[in-house]
């Protein structure tokens, strides 16, 4: 996550190793029976990236090659394209192996919304599925699109990083006055400021910009089945330490901050740990089997 170094200034080190490696939920992940590759990767679209002698191609369901291990990276298939590297550059690929995106950039992101970010020479921009440059490459950050909108950063007079976002027009539609984001998930995104004391605080807007929950939080998550994993930061007498509870959309506590660590909500549960106990519970807060 492009955010963490910045908002993380004064965060104990032993928080953010333990909110970033906390478990995760694991999807499943097909793969084709094949044998002699060093990596295989997951099925994606009917095709799959796989590594052999240091390169990288493309098998199908029957484990046949489709596009030959010809580059120095490869990624799975996302709305029909998929990301490769030769030679310290990256571009992109259709599923007959046709490079539809020349190999001319210094780093990309997958297609999301039928819009990639690339990044040349520092600057980050946007580009269609066609490779056309739709949002010119002049923001010093940027993330993929999501529900609409992308964040962008800028620096500032003083060299620091300000965010806001932009629509697919590429016109500014939140202005640049944040130390962070993260982009938006049903409907809301999380903000951050640093407070006087140079802490981080989260809040969250609609897309609109208006503030909708407000900057009292320091460690959270987006949206996910409308609730947001929310951390509160304390100290004792040796550290700073965080605990975990989740809010609705208008900002109501609806499980409380008592989780020494916390995962998002997917199919109705979450992933929680307590008093270094491991376990999940439902939207209610109620430890389920």
């Amino acid at each position: 996550m492009n955010y963490l170094p910045q908002t993380l200034r004064k965060l104990p080190l032993i928080a953010l190793a333990s909110t970033v490696l906390f478990t995760q939920n694991v999807w499943a992940c097909e793969k084709p029976q094949v044998t002699g590759y060093d990596h295989i990767h997951c099925l994606s679209e009917g095709l799959v990236a796989v590594k052999k002698d240091g390169k990288y191609g493309y098998l199908n369901e029957a484990g046949k090659v489709v596009i030959p291990l010809q580059y120095d990276f490869a990624d799975i298939f996302i709305e029909s394209l998929a990301v490769v590297r030769k030679n310290d550059k990256y571009g992109f690929i259709d599923k007959t192996g046709k490079v539809v995106v020349p190999l001319q950039y210094d780093h990309v992101r997958s297609f999301n919304e039928g819009f990639a970010m690339v990044v040349k020479d520092r600057k980050y921009g946007f580009i269609d599925k066609t490779g056309k440059v739709v949002i010119p490459l002049q923001y010093d950050d940027a993330l993929v699109f999501q529900e609409g909108l992308a964040h962008v950063g800028k620096r500032d007079k003083d060299g620091f990083m300000k965010y806001g976002f932009v629509d697919k027009s590429g016109k500014v539609v939140i202005p640049f006055q944040y130390d962070n984001t993260i982009g938006f998930d049903e409907g809301l995104a999380l903000v951050r400021k640093f407070d006087k004391d140079g802490f981080i605080k989260e809040g969250f807007i609609d897309k609109k910009g208006n503030l909708v929950i407000p900057f009292q939080y320091e460690m959270s998550n987006g949206f996910s089945e409308g609730l947001a994993r929310i951390g509160k930061m304390y100290k004792d007498d040796k550290d700073h330490f965080f605990k975990y509870g989740f809010i609705d959309k208008t900002g109501k506590v609806v499980i409380p901050v008592q989780y020494d660590n916390a995962d998002d909500f997917r199919e109705g549960l979450a992933t929680v740990e307590k008093d270094g106990e491991t376990f999940r519970i439902n939207k209610q807060g109620q430890r389920v089997k």
